[in-house]
């Protein structure tokens, strides 16, 4: 088994950079965190309806320090504890469980992109620790490597918090002469056009979107009103990707 770890520069019109957050040394300021419940609660109506968070409540998650929650101080983050993330929650998810959910998963994803090598960290984390990630795991695409990075295509589903994230990690399966093996590789989330980022390390290629996902339980957890998308991307070079044994 071979995985992959890969990073994508952002579509120009990528999801607005939001505000630092205002996190204490436990990681979360507690007033804010009582802001998303009531953001959460005025809301919960309309998020249900368009099946995502708004926003307005996507900033506020950020200000309470969600999204750095679990990234490295080194880069700016709270490294926080599970337990201080559990105390947080817990809070949200008495006024809405899709606003717990996402900001839960917001402060997750944190996580599992601080396993990335430094110079994929330095990368996802440029702008500071409060980037907002999405995932979509589920190798349900292909990497190839190409021209000393990895080509992805693929169709990937069930990313719930998307609409709101400025990356994305994504799982895909590598061809090999024994057949597959699965990859995963965090990418910036695409919306639907080609651009360029800047940077000579990568670009985004045309995404589409299908409606294929309609949470019963939580419904404002789906990604988006269209809650899959497929596309070609070509990825950062090795030396911002992983390959753990």
């Amino acid at each position: 088994m071979n995985r992959v770890d890969t990073l994508l520069p952002a579509p120009a019109d990528a999801a607005p950079r939001l505000p630092a957050a205002a996190s204490t040394a436990t990681g979360f300021d507690e007033a804010a965190v009582r802001n998303i419940a009531r953001i959460a609660r005025s809301e919960h109506l309309a998020t249900d309806r368009r099946r995502r968070i708004s926003a307005r409540a996507a900033t506020a998650v950020v200000r309470a320090g969600f999204a750095r929650h679990f990234v490295p101080r080194h880069l700016g983050g709270s490294a926080g504890s599970f337990s201080a993330l559990l105390d947080a929650a817990t809070e949200l998810g008495r006024t809405c469980l899709s606003t717990a959910w996402c900001a839960t998963l917001y402060a997750a994803h944190g996580r599992l992109a601080s396993y990335l090598p430094e110079p994929g960290r330095q990368q996802l984390w440029a702008d500071g620790p409060d980037t907002l990630i999405a995932t979509s795991i589920a190798p349900q695409g292909t990497a190839v490597e190409e021209d000393g990075g990895w080509r992805l295509h693929g169709r990937w589903n069930t990313a719930s918090g998307v609409t709101h994230a400025r990356w994305i990690l994504l799982g895909a399966l590598v061809p090999g002469p024994a057949g597959p093996s699965t990859a995963s590789s965090p990418s910036r989330a695409p919306t639907g056009r080609s651009s360029t980022a800047g940077t000579p390390s990568a670009c985004a290629a045309p995404a589409a979107t299908a409606s294929s996902w309609r949470p019963c339980t939580s419904p404002g957890t789906s990604p988006s009103p269209s809650s899959g998308w497929s596309g070609r991307w070509r990825t950062a070079p090795p030396r911002a990707t992983a390959s753990p044994r």
